[in-house]
């Protein structure tokens, strides 16, 4: 017999309800993201709705960062939603408020066009919110960072940040 768990969500901007049978998520007014086919590492925490996620604080460049996700079977977190977006912001924001982490978007041609790291839009990855002026300095911030509001923003590849692994 599995136990029923209906979970709230309260840190996202519109109401969001889940209910995890056994592993298997799904939702009802926010569609599930991912359906899970193996287990996440242990050290991967579940955000209900969303999916399986690890905040680095042992801070890295983006390149060093994207290849740490990788190893672990994973990738730099590809924001797809604003609920996507406010729900990772509490992880991270009680260490370091000024120090946005890396997430999975980058300016691999430095013109100003960012993509995730699976080559698309951010308008094709569902999210596309970006803080007031960005993205900027183009040519020299490529990579993407994650706000403390929860909105896009762009820096430099080679300081060392925090940064987000997805599970997927």
């Amino acid at each position: 017999m599995h136990a029923v768990s209906m979970i709230y969500l309260a840190a996202v901007v519109s109401t969001l309800w889940c209910i995890d049978i056994s592993n298997a998520l799904s939702c009802s007014k926010v569609p599930s993201k991912h359906t899970y086919k193996k287990q996440p590492p242990s050290d991967y925490h579940l955000i209900p709705c969303l999916g399986y996620y690890k905040l680095h604080k042992n801070m890295k460049n983006f390149d060093g960062a994207w290849a740490t996700c990788a190893q672990e079977g994973a990738h730099l977190a590809v924001i797809n939603s604003e609920t996507e977006a406010l729900a990772l912001v509490p992880w991270w924001v009680t260490f370091s408020a000024n120090n946005f982490p890396f997430i999975g978007l980058y300016d691999p041609k430095r013109n100003g066009r960012f993509v995730t790291v699976f080559n698309k839009t951010q308008d094709a990855a569902g999210y596309n919110k970006w803080m007031v002026g960005e993205p900027d300095a183009r040519g020299v911030q490529n990579c993407g960072l994650l706000s403390s509001e929860g909105t896009l923003s762009n820096g430099g590849c080679d300081g060392l940040k925090l940064f987000i692994c997805e599970f997927e």
